[in-house]
C-alpha cells in the first residue's frame, strides 16, 4: 500500500489547472532511480531529477510529433528505465499507453496480434535485437509495416539495417543513443528509406543536451576525427548513488560550459560530419586489437546479417590460454546446410581477414538481458575455445 492521494485519471480538473493540493517537483528533486550493469556486472544506482526528465519528455513528445491520437505499446519491462519513456511520454502528449501481460510481447505472433487488437502506432523503446527477433514473424513484419513510428535504442541499429530491416519498418524508423546516465536519450536520427549501411548514424543532440568529443586531454577533436563521447546539459544525472567516487570520475565539470555544468563521460567513439550529424564509432572497451588491427565487432555482425539464412549475430572477443585474442561468431537461423567454410566466405566478401571468426557457434536464439540487449556476458561464458 501507497500512503499518497489517489487521483482518478477520468475526473482530472481542467488542463489549465492542476488537481488541489499539487505542488510541481523542485527541478533538482529526484524523479527516479535506474540501475546500470556496470563494467564489472555490478549495477550502479543513477539518480535522475526532475529538471531532466521533465525537459526530455518534452522533447520526445516534439521530435516524435507525439499527441492525443498516438496509441504506444508499453514494450520496455517495467524496472527499465525505458519504461518512463514509454508511459509517459504519450500521456504528456494526451495520447493512450497500451499495457499487456509481458509474456505477450515476447512471442512474434502475441506481438504482432496486440498491435492489431489495440491500433497500436508506436514503439518507443525497442531495440535492434528484438526488431531482428520480430523480422523473423511474416506475421510480426505486417505489423511493423503498419506503424507509424519505431524507436530503436540500447544497441548499434547497424546490423539490423545491414540485413535490410529498414524496408520492414513501413514508418519512421528513429535510432536514439544515449546512456541512462543522461535520461535515456541524448541523440536520435531518423533512418531514410534507403539508409547508408556503411556507417552507424546517430544524429545530432536533441533539445536541451551537448554532446562534445574530446581526446584523452579533454580537448574538444575536429569534425572527421575520433573522440569519446562527453554528454552535457539538463539530462545529465546527478551522479551514482553512494559512489562519489565514481560519479568524480564519471561526471568531470564541462571546461567548455557555464560555471558549475558537468558532463557524464560514456566510454563511447564517435566522430562528427560537418554537417553536426555524429557517426558512432563502438564502446571503447569493446573494441579489441586483432593481430595488430583494431576490430569492431558490430562491423562483423552486420556483415553476417546480409548473409540469407542468417537471423541474428553476435560477435564476441575471447583470450584463449596462451593469451591471444581471437573472435567467436553466434549465430541463429536455418543454417543446418551452411558449413563454417560457407560463412568465412560470404565475410570474406566485404571483411579482410584479421576480421575472420574462428569459431562459429549456432543458436536457436540469442540470449537477451532484462532490458533486450543481447546478452554478451551469456554467450562468452559458453564460447568454445577454438582449435589451434
Amino acid at each position: 500500500m501507497v500512503d499518497a492521494p489517489a487521483v482518478l485519471l477520468d475526473r482530472l480538473p481542467a488542463a489549465d489547472r492542476p488537481p488541489a493540493g499539487f505542488r510541481a517537483p523542485h527541478p533538482r528533486s529526484l524523479a527516479y532511480v535506474s540501475h546500470t550493469s556496470g563494467s564489472t556486472g555490478t549495477p550502479n544506482t543513477v539518480l535522475v531529477e526532475h529538471g531532466g526528465l521533465d525537459t526530455y519528455l518534452r522533447a520526445v513528445v516534439r521530435d516524435n510529433a507525439l499527441g492525443p491520437g498516438t496509441v504506444a505499446l508499453q514494450l520496455a519491462p517495467p524496472g527499465y528505465d525505458a519504461s518512463i519513456r514509454d508511459t509517459f511520454a504519450p500521456l504528456a502528449a494526451g495520447g493512450c499507453v497500451v499495457l499487456v501481460e509481458r509474456s505477450r510481447l515476447l512471442r512474434a505472433e502475441s506481438f504482432a496480434d496486440t498491435v492489431a487488437e489495440y491500433g497500436v502506432d508506436t514503439l518507443l523503446s525497442t531495440t535492434p535485437s528484438f526488431l531482428g527477433f520480430l523480422a523473423q514473424s511474416p506475421r510480426a513484419v505486417r505489423r511493423l509495416r503498419s506503424l507509424r513510428l519505431v524507436c530503436s535504442s540500447g544497441e548499434s541499429l547497424r546490423p539490423f539495417l545491414a540485413a535490410g530491416g529498414r524496408a520492414l519498418v513501413g514508418g519512421r524508423l528513429v535510432n536514439q543513443y544515449g546512456p541512462s546516465e543522461c535520461t535515456m536519450t541524448s541523440t536520435r536520427y531518423d533512418v531514410p528509406a534507403a539508409p547508408d549501411t556503411s556507417a552507424d548514424i546517430v544524429g545530432t543532440a536533441i533539445d536541451g543536451t551537448v554532446v562534445r568529443l574530446l581526446d584523452p586531454r579533454g580537448r574538444e577533436v575536429p569534425d572527421g576525427r575520433t573522440g569519446e563521447v562527453h554528454i552535457g546539459g539538463a539530462g545529465v544525472a546527478r551522479g551514482y548513488g553512494g559512489r562519489p567516487g565514481l560519479t568524480a570520475d564519471r561526471f568531470p565539470p564541462d571546461p567548455y560550459g557555464p560555471p558549475g555544468t558537468r558532463l557524464y563521460r560514456t566510454g563511447d567513439l564517435a566522430r562528427r560530419a560537418p554537417d553536426g550529424t555524429l557517426e558512432y564509432l563502438g564502446r571503447a572497451d569493446r573494441q579489441v586489437k586483432i593481430r595488430g588491427h583494431r576490430v569492431d565487432p558490430a562491423e562483423i555482425e552486420g556483415a553476417l546479417l546480409v548473409h540469407p539464412e542468417v537471423t541474428g549475430a553476435v560477435v564476441t572477443a575471447e583470450t584463449d590460454d596462451r593469451g591471444r585474442t581471437w573472435l567467436g561468431a553466434h549465430v541463429t537461423g536455418p543454417l543446418e546446410g551452411t558449413t563454417d567454410a560457407q560463412l568465412r566466405a560470404h565475410l570474406a566478401r566485404t571483411l579482410p581477414p584479421h576480421m575472420m571468426p574462428r569459431r562459429f557457434t549456432r543458436l536457436e536464439r540469442l540470449p537477451v538481458t532484462h532490458s533486450g540487449k543481447a546478452d554478451r556476458r551469456a554467450l562468452r561464458a559458453t564460447a568454445p575455445e577454438p582449435v589451434s
